[in-house]
């Protein structure tokens, strides 16, 4: 009986260990999805962020807001290649700042749930309106100062070249207003919850919420 007695919980606990053993892969797995999906956002890789997700993955940090802003500026026959090269530099400097820090853990309650806490970006801190002022500053002191070149411009070649000039011309310096907030940018806690699924033998994001 003793013998029946021992054998059964050695079984047990090896049972048990295998077990934890089992959540412990899961968890290390899960964690490499979302360690990779902040890896994603701070190298500016959104193609690859988007693998990482199912169908019903939903945009929690509002990337497309960012994104689309800029959107607009991305064409070179209209804004010249310096200043479309300087746009992408910027968008790529923000998802660089968008998240400052992050801490991962799990939620002994819910099964397949990650839970991340850290600090992001506080949007509301950057003062558009100052940046504004400052680029609007900029673009009336180069109108003065080559008025006589971009007139000829105009005339020769169309209001879309003048345009290309000054964009080209300015491309650096029309940011700088904007490099200057981010820089001065706060941040503010997250914590947002991850529920994870597994398709075809993979761990995918299928749902982000903010839980606060």
């Amino acid at each position: 009986m003793k013998k029946i007695l021992t054998f059964a919980l050695a079984a047990l606990m090896i049972i048990s260990m295998t077990g934890c053993a089992g959540n412990d892969n899961t968890q290390k797995e899960q964690e490499k999805v979302v360690t990779s999906f902040f890896d994603n956002i701070k190298e500016y890789k959104l193609d690859e962020l988007e693998k990482l997700g199912t169908d019903d993955y939903t945009d929690v940090l509002d990337i497309s807001s960012i994104t689309d802003g800029f959107k607009n500026f991305e064409d070179e026959n209209v804004y010249g290649e310096s200043f479309v090269k300087e746009t992408e530099n910027f968008v790529k400097k923000v998802f660089d700042k968008l998240i400052k820090e992050y801490k991962i853990t799990f939620d002994d309650e819910e099964e397949n749930t990650v839970l991340v806490k850290g600090k992001r970006l506080d949007e509301k801190s950057i003062d558009m309106t100052s940046a504004q002022e400052n680029i609007n500053e900029l673009a009336q002191k180069y109108q003065e100062e080559n008025m006589e070149e971009l007139s000829k411009i105009y005339l020769e070649q169309g209001q879309e070249a003048m345009m290309k000039k000054i964009f080209d011309d300015l491309s650096k310096e029309l940011y700088n207003p904007l490099y200057k907030e981010l820089d001065n940018a706060k941040y503010t806690e997250f914590t947002f919850k991850f529920e994870m699924v597994e398709k075809d033998g993979k761990w995918l994001i299928d749902k982000i919420s903010k839980e606060k």
